[in-house]
Protein backbone atom coordinates (compact mmCIF):
# COMPACT_ATOMS: atom_id res chain seq x y z
CA UNK A 1 0.00 0.00 0.00
CA UNK A 2 2.26 2.40 0.59
CA UNK A 3 4.09 2.23 -2.46
CA UNK A 4 0.79 2.95 -4.18
CA UNK A 5 0.97 5.89 -2.34
CA UNK A 6 3.91 6.86 -2.90
CA UNK A 7 3.36 6.43 -6.83
CA UNK A 8 0.14 8.26 -6.31
CA UNK A 9 1.97 11.19 -4.62
CA UNK A 10 4.55 11.20 -7.31
CA UNK A 11 2.11 11.46 -10.25
CA UNK A 12 0.52 14.21 -8.94
CA UNK A 13 4.12 16.32 -8.14
CA UNK A 14 4.74 16.08 -11.62
CA UNK A 15 1.26 17.31 -12.55
CA UNK A 16 1.71 20.20 -9.72
CA UNK A 17 4.38 23.14 -10.90
CA UNK A 18 4.13 26.39 -8.93
CA UNK A 19 5.25 29.33 -9.72
CA UNK A 20 8.45 30.77 -9.16
CA UNK A 21 8.99 32.07 -5.44
CA UNK A 22 7.78 36.04 -5.08
CA UNK A 23 10.38 37.39 -2.85
CA UNK A 24 8.40 40.63 -2.03
CA UNK A 25 5.48 38.98 -0.63
CA UNK A 26 6.48 35.09 0.44
CA UNK A 27 3.72 34.70 2.00
CA UNK A 28 1.18 35.36 -0.27
CA UNK A 29 3.47 32.98 -2.59
CA UNK A 30 3.50 30.02 0.02
CA UNK A 31 -0.71 30.57 0.19
CA UNK A 32 -0.92 29.87 -3.58
CA UNK A 33 1.68 27.28 -3.18
CA UNK A 34 -0.55 25.23 -0.69
CA UNK A 35 -3.58 25.96 -2.70
CA UNK A 36 -2.11 24.58 -5.38
CA UNK A 37 -1.16 21.30 -3.12
CA UNK A 38 -4.71 21.08 -1.47
CA UNK A 39 -5.84 21.33 -5.48
CA UNK A 40 -3.58 18.48 -6.37
CA UNK A 41 -4.35 16.08 -3.22
CA UNK A 42 -0.52 16.79 -2.38
CA UNK A 43 -0.44 15.69 1.41
CA UNK A 44 3.22 14.36 1.17
CA UNK A 45 5.70 16.07 3.32
CA UNK A 46 8.32 15.47 1.28
CA UNK A 47 6.88 16.44 -1.85
CA UNK A 48 5.77 19.48 -0.75
CA UNK A 49 9.53 20.32 0.05
CA UNK A 50 10.56 19.37 -3.32
CA UNK A 51 7.83 21.10 -4.69
CA UNK A 52 9.10 24.21 -3.05
CA UNK A 53 12.50 23.82 -3.85
CA UNK A 54 12.15 23.50 -7.51
CA UNK A 55 10.25 26.81 -7.41
CA UNK A 56 13.42 29.10 -5.28
CA UNK A 57 15.75 30.69 -7.21
CA UNK A 58 19.64 30.21 -6.33
CA UNK A 59 19.44 33.96 -4.65
CA UNK A 60 16.88 32.69 -2.31
CA UNK A 61 18.42 28.97 -1.74
CA UNK A 62 21.55 30.04 -0.42
CA UNK A 63 19.70 32.10 2.19
CA UNK A 64 18.58 28.73 3.35
CA UNK A 65 21.21 26.64 2.63
CA UNK A 66 21.98 25.38 5.82
CA UNK A 67 18.36 23.97 6.13
CA UNK A 68 19.19 22.48 2.68
CA UNK A 69 21.96 20.68 3.80
CA UNK A 70 20.64 19.44 6.81
CA UNK A 71 17.26 19.49 6.66
CA UNK A 72 14.52 18.10 9.97
CA UNK A 73 13.50 14.25 9.68
CA UNK A 74 10.03 15.46 9.81
CA UNK A 75 8.12 18.27 8.78
CA UNK A 76 10.47 19.35 6.11
CA UNK A 77 7.83 21.27 4.54
CA UNK A 78 6.98 23.41 7.49
CA UNK A 79 10.79 24.23 8.08
CA UNK A 80 11.54 25.49 4.85
CA UNK A 81 8.18 27.24 4.73
CA UNK A 82 9.22 29.35 8.22
CA UNK A 83 12.95 29.40 7.35
CA UNK A 84 12.35 30.78 4.22
CA UNK A 85 9.68 33.21 5.32
CA UNK A 86 11.56 34.63 8.00
CA UNK A 87 14.74 34.71 6.39
CA UNK A 88 13.64 35.87 2.84
CA UNK A 89 11.96 39.10 4.75
CA UNK A 90 14.95 39.80 6.75
CA UNK A 91 17.57 39.25 3.89
CA UNK A 92 14.73 42.08 1.76
CA UNK A 93 15.39 44.40 4.34
CA UNK A 94 18.89 44.57 4.21
CA UNK A 95 19.05 44.41 0.49
CA UNK A 96 17.10 47.61 0.46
Amino acid sequence: MTEDNNAQQHLLSVATKLPPLWKHNIKLWFLQAETNFELSGITNDVTKYSNVLAAIDSEILSVVSDLLFDPPHADRYAALKKQTTSRVFDFGKTKD
